[in-house]
């Protein structure tokens, strides 16, 4: 029978089109599902309707228990999802979705090797598996980049990365112009203190 539009009206604006497990903003690809299905007397109530996603209504509604890999998801793990979300929506606390965003997959990559990063920096990506790769050119791609046009070598870089420290306190006691960095600042969230060496130091190798 199916939700009456009336309550999928109501899904559809109280989710704002977002599916409410994953949270991404769906457009038209989006259904409403019943938490408890009708097969085992799951009324066709605004309680137990939540909006997905066609990838997660795929995964909430075509699980095969008699083959089971994974974890279905529980009707408890569902509502729970619908609240944090609609929450959120009345507390507009959303950002605004990015156009294709289904098709927009981001991620943040910490190297150790300063080798992989200058890899990185010069568009070789052949250590990854995934395709179509876009590095953002942002402070810290320029600041990499700065290291590269002064040191000019790879092995160079490897200099820089010798010396380490036992604590921040100590690092800042070795270098007095070193900054503790304020944590709550997004751009600085990669770094425990910055500072500045001079170029004699670079060239110096001296750490």
């Amino acid at each position: 029978m199916g939700f009456p539009q009336k309550i999928r009206t109501e899904v559809l604006l109280a989710s704002i089109r977002h599916c409410s497990v994953c949270q991404r903003y769906a457009g038209v690809n989006i259904e409403v599902h019943h938490i408890k299905p009708e097969a085992d007397g799951g009324q066709n109530s605004f309680d137990n309707a939540i909006a997905l996603c066609f990838d997660c209504h795929s995964f909430a509604g075509h699980y095969n228990s008699r083959h089971p890999k994974g974890s279905k998801y529980s009707k408890l793990e569902l509502k729970n999802a619908r609240e944090i979300w609609y929450k959120k929506v009345i507390e507009y606390d959303i950002k605004e979705p990015l156009e294709n965003q289904n098709d927009l997959h981001i991620k943040y990559l910490i190297s150790q090797d300063e080798h992989i990063t200058e890899e990185f920096l010069s568009g070789k990506f052949d250590s990854l598996l995934n395709e179509n790769i876009l590095l953002l050119n942002n402070e810290i791609f320029d600041y990499f980049n700065q290291l590269r046009q002064t040191l000019k070598s790879a092995d160079s870089l490897n200099d820089l990365s010798e010396k380490c420290y036992p604590s921040i306190e100590k690092y800042m006691e070795t270098f007095t112009n070193a900054i503790k960095v304020n944590k709550s600042d997004s751009s600085n969230a990669y770094y425990d203190c910055i500072r500045t060496p001079s170029i004699e130091e670079l060239r110096d190798k001296k750490d």
